[in-house]
């Protein structure tokens, strides 16, 4: 992995907690959109004329990004390093400073940069 996938999970990350709400919003309005499709493509739901193809395209997106984010958390928490799927959690969904995590773990800044190099580089984002 490169600095590419590397901005596609800091981008993924700022989007998780809006589309968790909007995912709640889109499941409460129209039900049928929680019934499981084993494939993406095949998605055999019926949709009636109030519910169009775009919400359903919609959902779909947005339960992709919430599964890539939550698999990268939780690839990060299998890492070696102490909280490393907290750690970027806190970072990138958050949205606290590095300096207000390093904090929260009792760490400095650049034990904090060392410790993300070594997060990164385990999940395979190395720069």
């Amino acid at each position: 992995m490169n600095r590419k996938k590397r901005e596609q999970l800091e981008y993924a990350c700022e989007a998780y907690l809006p589309e968790l709400k909007l995912k709640e919003e889109l499941e409460e309005q129209y039900p049928d959109l929680c019934i499981p499709a084993p494939d993406p493509s095949l998605f055999t739901i019926d949709l009636d004329e109030n519910h169009g193809r775009g919400n359903l395209e919609l959902y779909r997106l947005i339960c992709e990004n919430i599964r890539f984010t939550e698999e990268e958390l939780r690839r990060a928490d299998e890492l070696p390093a102490e909280h490393a799927g907290v750690i970027l959690a806190c970072l990138l969904i958050e949205r606290h400073t590095q300096q207000e995590t390093a904090e929260v773990f009792g760490m400095t800044r650049r034990q904090l940069q060392s410790l993300l190099e070594k997060i990164y580089g385990g999940l395979g984002y190395d720069e």
